[in-house]
């Protein structure tokens, strides 16, 4: 048995070296550890030898190779301590109890026989011990290393065996004698011997065959994971190699993937992702890889910033990575390894998660391209399902539109048939004013269908342009409140307000649309005597505005599909007319200022529409609150903001010289509330205010006061407000005063042709209100001289146009129909005001106006642009510092006009 012996020594004396070697190289505690458990077995082959050749090693190295040996459990036992938990107590008993021995055998003073058997007791029982901690290490671990760790474990117990042979050989030599120890005794002890020395090389120093074997076959079982999970989402594929990583070191694991903008935390795997780790930045994981890079099995607290979190997370110790390449160029990913406990074979374990990462990312590779492919298809799909949808929806909109277009229209063809049919006297008809305004009123009506879908079209491309200012959500609501009480009225419906005085930065006009569609749509489907009301409620940095009704609800099916355009829900009979673009608009409109609105709402138990806007304080006024039913006054907060009327000389409160306080403004309306609005609007700015409550009364006012101007409402009680205009347009005494209609009644054309001064739409802004009222006045006073205009056009119709505007307001208006007589025009007489198109042949508008600046008899002239052509920014360029402003041409013109004139007026002299 003795070569078998040698054999087995010699082995040990090689995993010695071999071991002693990596410690030295890599210098951490588990290398240190195995080192540690070959030294006695190793160092005992080398004393062997040297008692055969030299003829005896001498005694103190004898000694301190069987304290070494006499300690070679106690290192077992520590190395699985490094891998696996291990109950501290037990090792510190093993440690005192082997090293007794050891201090006996150092001090060469001998073990008495007992003692010996009681030593070689506990050797096999800690030996022992530390198989079975390593046996549970490996079967808590999976890949080759689990394999490798399995394999130190049996040679471990081989160790034990091998002095449980010894033991036996022992103890029957002390009871027996020499001659008793048997044969196979010593047989066993060479052959456990020499197997424990073999496993320990299997286990330790692998040939390259053997851990590709292991590796295959860990392969195989993982790729057989793979194969179940390549059509799941990417985030499954990276995870199934979290979990793999997670198992090769008893641990946690995650999957870091990186491109050259951004890192991702793809996957996890053994703890809960902290959210501060999936915001990680190139920095922080390339500080991670230097750290990890710099020493295997990091501690945690030395791996960065990234790694400590990651390692906090998963309450782990150690922190390590296997960088992958995958496939997808531009795209790396790190798997991240976190466990509590060192690894016996850590190189292995990389080299495993390495080999078997690239295939994960192979497979993630194909699993972005067919999700590509996927989302393609469902791309199509989508577009298929919309192209399907905006067919329907055009069947929709042209079902739903057919009565709100064929009504105005046929009351426009119908009443211009009739005027046709008038008999002609000296080429022109008499027709009744009623016709007239049936045509208008049908125009207007179209016009608000086209802008709806303008409006919608603008926001759909983006170029829906949002003039924010800081807005009082409390005034706006009253205003809108009082706009639509006429409406509400005719229903009978409680129309109530209770907002709070809330300052947000919003587009006045757009946020007054929101309120206006909200409202007007909830008067319109709750039925007679119901209620509707405004909220208001500011917190956690948003406004939110509610608008509730009584009405008929919508049924929760129905709540996505109301907010889409040209739809309408609900049962068929109980639809009121309409183009089905209001909600729509208001959503597209609300999110334009980064917002949202919510719906609760179901059948039979009215609606809550509530738009959410960021932002928004609370001022310190009172609550505005409003109740239509009992004619209650409103009280509005103007926040402590001074009103003052524009800067035009004759203005109160302008930049003028010296211009007293303007005076009287008569109010024809019938609404108190209104009336008391106005009031809180014009007597700050220095008017006095008179009001009458009928037609009949308002055109007696007149006639006795004399007022600078008159606010007239169309919806009033006996004559309305289209007849008190035009019999103040008819008496030759009251025609000079102008008069501005509010009103909810939407036409504009109607009341412009008749001859008021401006047509402002309930709800009103202020500053509209108090410019309009001093623009008026200025230009009523401006009628004491005679002003000269230039109209320079193309088209006959738009100086047309401009002599119908101008010379009824006491203007003298000459035209050029195109650039070389306009400039003639210019050089042979002096002007007051030049009106010019952009567009024209020849000789353009951006020309003539350059020559008029040029030339120094007509620079000094204002310059007013009335075109149709959208300006683009490098035409902005070409006119900025060069004209007084810009009207556009269409159905507004004629208003847009009149409210430059006494601006233009006034810069001109």
């Amino acid at each position: 048995m003795q070569p078998i012996l040698i054999a087995a020594e010699l082995l040990l004396l090689v995993l010695f070296l071999a071991t002693l070697r990596q410690y030295l190289e890599r210098r951490d505690s588990v290398s240190r550890g195995v080192a540690l458990v070959f030294a006695g077995l190793g160092v005992l082959f080398v004393l062997e030898i040297w008692d055969r050749v030299g003829g005896g090693a001498p005694e103190i190295l004898r000694r301190a190779a069987t304290v070494m040996l006499a300690l070679q459990p106690v290192f077992a036992l520590y190395l699985a301590w490094l891998v696996h938990p291990v109950p501290w107590p037990l090792l510190a008993v093993s440690a005192t109890v082997m090293g007794s021995f050891a201090v006996v055998i150092a001090l060469g003073s001998g073990l008495p026989p007992g003692v010996t058997i009681a030593a070689l007791v506990a050797f096999v029982a800690i030996e022992f011990l530390a198989a079975a901690f390593l046996v549970a290490a490996a079967r808590a671990r999976t890949g080759p290393g689990a394999v490798r760790m399995l394999v130190a474990a049996a040679s471990t117990a081989l160790i034990a065996v091998t002095f449980v042979a010894i033991l036996v050989g022992t103890a029957v030599r002390e009871l027996s004698g020499p001659e008793e120890a048997s044969e196979l005794t010593s047989a066993l002890i060479a052959i456990s011997g020499l197997l424990a020395a073999f496993g320990y090389l299997i286990a330790f120093i692998p040939p390259r065959p053997l851990r590709r074997f292991w590796q295959a076959g860990t392969a195989m079982d993982y790729a057989r994971r793979l194969i179940d999970v390549t059509g799941a989402p990417i985030a499954v594929i990276w995870g199934s190699l979290a979990d793999l990583a997670a198992s090769v070191v008893d641990g946690a694991a995650a999957v870091i993937i990186e491109t050259s903008d951004r890192v991702t935390v793809a996957a996890s795997s053994g703890f809960t992702l902290p959210e501060e780790a999936v915001g990680a930045t190139t920095d922080e994981l390339a500080e991670l890889l230097a750290a990890v890079d710099a020493r295997p099995e990091t501690p945690a607290t030395e791996a960065g910033e990234l790694g400590r979190r990651l390692a906090a997370a998963a309450g782990a110790r150690f922190v390590s990575t296997s960088r992958l390449q995958p496939a997808q160029e531009g795209t790396t990913a790190t798997v991240v390894i976190l466990s509590r406990y060192r690894s016996l074979f850590h190189a292995t374990d990389l080299e495993a998660i390495a080999t078997l990462g690239g295939q994960t990312a192979i497979v993630a590779e194909r699993r972005v391209s067919l999700a590509e492919q996927e989302a393609l298809g469902e791309q199509l799909r989508a577009t298929v399902h919309a192209l399907r949808s905006a067919s329907e929806a055009k069947s929709d909109f042209l079902a739903s539109m057919s009565h709100e277009l064929r009504t105005p229209l046929s009351a426009i063809l119908g009443f211009s048939d009739l005027m046709r049919r008038e008999p002609i006297e000296a080429g022109n008809v008499t027709v009744p004013l009623e016709w007239v305004e049936h045509v208008h009123r049908g125009g207007e009506h179209l016009l608000a269908l086209i802008n709806d879908v303008l409006d919608l079209a603008k926001v759909e491309a983006g170029r829906l342009d949002l003039q924010r200012e800081t807005v009082d959500v409390g005034t706006l609501a009253a205003e809108v409140v009082s706009g639509l009480r006429p409406l509400a009225d005719r229903k009978r419906l409680r129309l109530t307000a209770h907002v709070d005085a809330v300052a947000l930065d919003a587009d006045r006009g757009r946020l007054r649309q929101i309120l206006y569609n909200l409202l007007s749509n909830a008067i319109k489907y709750t039925p007679d005597g119901g209620s509707v009301r405004i909220e208001t409620d500011v917190g956690d940095g948003e406004t939110r505005i509610s608008v509730v009704d009584t009405g008929i609800g919508i049924d929760p099916s129905d709540h996505a599909a109301v907010f889409e355009e040209f739809r309408q829900v609900g049962v068929v009979g109980e639809r009121q007319p309409g183009t089905g673009l209001g909600l729509a608009l208001t959503r597209r409109l609300t999110e334009a200022h980064g917002g949202r609105i919510e719906l609760q709402s179901a059948r039979g138990e009215g609606s809550r529409f509530t738009v959410i806007l960021p932002g928004g304080s609370r001022l310190t006024a009172e609550p505005v609150a409003q109740a239509a039913s009992d004619g209650e006054a409103i009280r509005t907060v103007e926040a402590g903001l001074g009103v003052a009327a524009p800067g035009v000389p004759g203005f109160a409160g302008g930049n003028g010289d010296g211009a007293s306080p303007l005076p009287d403004v008569l109010i024809i309306e019938d609404d108190p509330s209104v009336v008391r609005l106005l009031r809180e609007y014009l007597e700050p700015a220095g008017y006095r205010v008179t009001a009458a409550t009928t037609g009949e009364d308002g055109i007696g006012a007149m006639r006795e006061r004399r007022p600078a101007a008159v606010i007239l409402d169309v919806l009033l009680p006996g004559i309305d407000g289209w007849e008190v205009l035009r019999q103040v347009k008819d008496d030759p005494g009251l025609r000079a005063i102008p008069i501005v209609i509010l009103t909810v009644v939407d036409e504009r054309d109607v009341g412009l042709a008749l001859g008021a001064a401006d047509y402002l739409v309930k709800p009103v802004d202020r500053d509209a209100l108090l410019a309009s009222l001093g623009r008026y006045t200025f230009l009523a006073k401006s009628r004491e001289r005679r002003v000269r205009v230039l109209a320079v056009d193309d088209e006959p119709a738009a100086l047309d146009l401009f002599r119908t505007a101008l010379e009824p307001e006491g203007f003298d208006v000459v035209t050029a129909s195109g650039g070389r007589e306009a400039l003639a025009q210019a050089a042979a007489g002096e002007f007051d005001l030049v009106i010019c198109d952009l567009v024209m042949p020849g000789i353009d508008g951006f020309e003539v106006i350059a020559k008029l600046k040029a030339d120094p008899r007509t620079a000094p002239v204002p310059i007013l642009v009335c075109t149709a052509h959208d300006l683009t920014e490098e035409d902005k360029g070409r006119l900025n510092g060069k004209i007084l402003g810009i009207v556009s041409k269409g159905a507004d013109a004629l208003d847009g006009l009149r409210s430059w004139l006494g601006v233009a007026v006034a810069a001109g002299g």
